[in-house]
């Protein structure tokens, strides 16, 4: 069974983030709506942390439990702690350095303006500095600030009070008492300045006279507060912060828990909107304020019967297949699931874990939600991390306003946001990472049940795959098409492997159906005893061995057959089924591992992966082996995914790695077109009787619902970046050897065997293994071959191998980057400097 992990949303994840992004999401409809919401997760006090009572601030650090931040039981952590609590080697800090990185070498600090939007960016930084402690991001964060006290700082809002948090970061860490200035300049604001409303909280818009509420001051200008308070010891920026806070909830906070936007606004209704971005800086706010109180030994009953409920309803609104949330928290039938409030909701919720404001019970909503966030970095370039799916800057208004703001790329608080996410989240326990089965969607159920009535009731077709159908309906086969296929087999005419796995699916099948006769079923397995299930075994022929689709067909195809016959002997090599299942494993498990490392090198056929999707499933369907059958389902789960991204209007209108004449001229004529009906339901079928599509339909395979969504979601629109296979020159780094027969195949299986690098080991295998009258080497002209063999061993078949680079390197399928960009209207796509 697969499982999808608290972290990483599903061991599919795992290979997707490697290699593809995704992008923005339009909204879902209406039906079902409420099934994507976590409705049965409560957080409550944890039994050791917060009670409730009579007074607001208590002395309590005798009664409280050790937080998780802490190292010593009677000590808040010092810099040395809390760096080692977030595990500065771990895999989120490595993406947040990266992503830092990138952004700093393309944006100067001065560049940046004095606003809110860089202030949340160079939080995040600064956060990383203290668990690096790499000098750059510190170097960074002085350069900006050093290049406003140059230029001027005005302070007059709380978007430009917001910056004011990192000076006091700086001074922190310097002592340098222009930094303080800085700070005492937004304290002066706050405490002086800034208008009131009635209920005494600080004006959004500071001086002006247009006095209004925005919960996005609780973060802008209680960032402030807060670091000057514990920094300094300062009890009245805390006590400031508190008050304000508690107005905030007052006006704000309503029966939902959630945080309204903005009152005293024109334009926005009396209801309010719940802004999932503005919620998120309530929570983060209340969450800063409370690691400080607890690590000075103190409860604050009164915050936490705000920041409670806010959080009880954040958690409940979370979308369970994605982990990400709606822009507007409640209206997930409405919008689009967006980047930075689902990051802070990330980082709040870490906060909220290590000081003990929520127990275990978190961490599984804490893990989803950064599979989700982790799934909008765009690391098509590993060292130039693209973060993606922010909404822009939002101003308070009616609903239509918040649906209405489009998401963009490359926003500075988004970056910032994510940069908070992961370095909060790292370090947390892994032990609590809790593994939930993926359930199959009913659309999916629907799309298999559609296409076996079709394919099983299609008129007598002679086609072995439809026979596949009809044993899973229970149906009597066409003995004529079965016999067609033993007399293929048994002749080992070239793609006999095809035919193989049709076969032993139909056994598989018959093992629950009981749809063939006994003489039907008895020559199946006599002609599948008797096969070739490899190059080493016994007999010459002509069948291709050793292409990328070929190789895992074979592998499977001799690992389910002895796994059907484990005590049986093989007629052609003399081996039981348990000899040949040990020599398939390995080989299994190699291909499954380089297409989870790089790719396909037969990229985006749509020929070929007709040819890959029956192994796979028939793999992932009777497998015994778990690891081999996860695996198979990972892959699986990787074309789909590349299917949703290259595919337009349903067909895979993208370039091909191997694809023929027929497939693309005249118009696009996929043979993948029934897969990506029935694993993302995008286009529709034609072929009731598909390899791929007979398999899927009967198969208890299917793809996690969230690739349905994203695939419904970016029909009309996405930009989309890939990177599948490697080059020959790179075999020695990423231990593909030149001359190894396991590595001569894997080079086989990109059409590489004839580069210089590689051809003395080609002929060394070829020799081997006795191919001169197989498949490709028995069609070369006899004065050719000959002239190949007496060169074998020398020096002259690498120099005549190089002179004819432009032939021997020009048809291997080395690594290649895909570009996709489509619209409504059109779809683009190509290959990037490929050769």
């Amino acid at each position: 069974m697969r499982f999808s992990t608290s972290m990483n949303c599903g061991c599919h994840v795992l290979f997707l983030v490697a290699f593809t992004t995704l992008l923005s999401c339009a909204g879902n409809s209406k039906e079902g709506a409420q099934d994507r919401t976590n409705a049965d997760h409560d957080i409550t006090l944890a039994d050791t942390d917060v009670q409730p009572r009579p007074d607001t601030l208590q002395d309590n650090q005798e009664t409280m439990a050790i937080p998780f931040d802490w190292c010593e039981e009677n000590s808040p952590p010092d810099p040395a702690c809390f760096s080692a609590k977030r595990d500065p080697n771990s895999k989120n800090i490595l993406i947040a350095k990266t992503i830092a990185q990138r952004w700093m070498t393309r944006h100067p600090a001065s560049s940046l303006s004095w606003n809110w939007e860089e202030a949340v960016l160079l939080w995040g930084i600064a956060l990383l500095y203290d668990v690096t402690n790499e000098a750059k991001f510190l170097d960074y964060i002085r350069s900006y600030i050093d290049y406003h006290i140059t230029k001027g700082i005005s302070i007059s809002t709380s978007d430009s009070c917001a910056p004011a948090a990192i000076a006091e970061w700086l001074y922190h860490h310097t002592r340098d008492p222009r930094y303080k200035a800085i700070v005492e300049q937004a304290i002066t604001y706050l405490t002086q300045e800034a208008l009131r409303s009635p209920e005494g909280g600080i004006n959004h818009l500071g001086t002006l006279p247009l006095v209004t509420l925005w919960v996005d001051s609780l973060f802008m200008f209680g960032n402030v507060l807060v670091s000057y308070g514990e920094n300094e010891g300062d009890e009245d920026a805390l006590n400031l912060f508190r008050a304000q806070f508690l107005i905030f909830s007052q006006v704000l906070q309503d029966k939902s828990g959630f945080f309204r936007h903005a009152a005293y606004w024109q334009g926005v209704p009396e209801e309010g909107v719940h802004w999932a971005r503005g919620n998120g800086w309530a929570l983060a706010s209340a969450g800063q304020y409370l690691r400080v109180i607890r690590n000075q030994g103190k409860t604050d009953e009164e915050i936490w019967q705000a920041a409670q409920p806010l959080l009880n309803a954040i958690i409940k609104a979370q979308d369970k297949n994605t982990g990400l949330w709606w822009t507007v928290l409640d209206k997930f039938d409405q919008g689009y699931l967006e980047t930075s409030a689902s990051a802070l909701f990330a980082y709040a919720m870490a906060r909220a874990y290590r000081y003990n404001l929520a127990g275990n019970e978190i961490l599984p909503v804490i893990w989803k939600a950064m599979g989700g966030v982790e799934s909008r970095i765009d690391r098509f370039v590993t060292d130039d991390p693209i973060v993606q799916g922010t909404s822009g800057p939002t101003t308070a208004g009616a609903l239509e306003s918040y649906l209405n703001v489009k998401q963009e790329d490359d926003l500075p608080y988004g970056v910032g946001a994510v940069i908070m996410a992961l370095v909060e989240t790292s370090g947390l326990p892994d032990a609590q990472r809790v593994e939930v089965p993926l359930v199959e969607s009913a659309q999916s159920a629907q799309r298999k049940h559609e296409y076996l009535d079709a394919c099983a009731s299609a008129q007598r077709t002679g086609n072995i795959y439809a026979q596949v159908c009809r044993v899973a309906k229970k149906m009597d086969v066409e003995e004529d098409a079965v016999s067609k296929a033993i007399s293929k087999i048994e002749g080992r005419q070239d793609t006999s492997d095809f035919t193989v796995a049709g076969l032993i699916r139909i056994l598989y099948l018959d093992n629950k159906t009981q749809a063939l006769s006994l003489a039907t079923r008895e020559r199946i397995e006599s002609a599948l005893l008797g096969f070739k299930y490899w190059l080493d075994e016994p007999g010459k022929d002509k069948m291709c061995y050793w292409s990328e689709n070929h190789q895992i067909l074979f592998h499977s195809a001799e690992l389910l057959a002895g796994q059907l016959f484990k005590g049986r002997t093989f007629t052609n090599d003399g081996k039981t089924g348990e000899q040949h299942i040990e020599h398939a494993r390995p080989l299994i498990l190699r291909w499954l591992e380089l297409r989870g490392r790089f790719g396909f090198s037969e990229w985006h056929s749509n020929v070929y992966f007709n040819e890959d999707i029956p192994a796979l499933t028939n793999l992932a369907d009777f497998a015994e082996d778990e690891e081999l059958k996860t695996k198979a389902q990972m892959v699986l789960d990787l074309i789909a995914y590349d299917f949703l991204n290259n595919s337009y209007k349903g067909l895979f209108a993208t370039v091909h790695g191997r694809t023929y004449d027929g497939h693309i001229i005249g118009g696009l004529n996929d043979s993948t077109t029934e897969a990506a009906w029935l694993m993302l339901g995008i286009g529709q079928y034609r072929d009731k009787g598909n390899f791929s599509g007979t398999f899927l339909a009967t198969s208890e395979y299917f793809v996690p619902p969230l690739l349905e969504q994203i695939a419904q979601e970016t029909q009309s629109r996405i930009e989309h970046r890939q990177k599948d296979g490697f080059d020959v020159a790179s075999g020695p780094d990423i231990g593909i050897s030149y001359s190894a027969p396991e590595d001569i195949v894997t080079w086989a299986g990109m059409n590489a065997i004839a580069t210089p690098e590689i051809i003395t080991g080609t002929i060394d295998f070829v020799d081997a293994f006795d191919l001169w009258d197989g498949f490709l080497f028995g069609d070369i002209p006899p004065e050719y071959l000959d002239m190949i063999k007496g060169l074998k061993g020398t020096p002259a078949l690498v120099d005549l191998a190089r002179q004819l680079e432009v032939l021997t390197y020009g048809i291997a399928l080395e690594s290649m980057c895909t570009y996709t960009y489509r619209t409504p209207d059109y779809q683009i796509s190509g290959a990037l400097d490929y050769h």
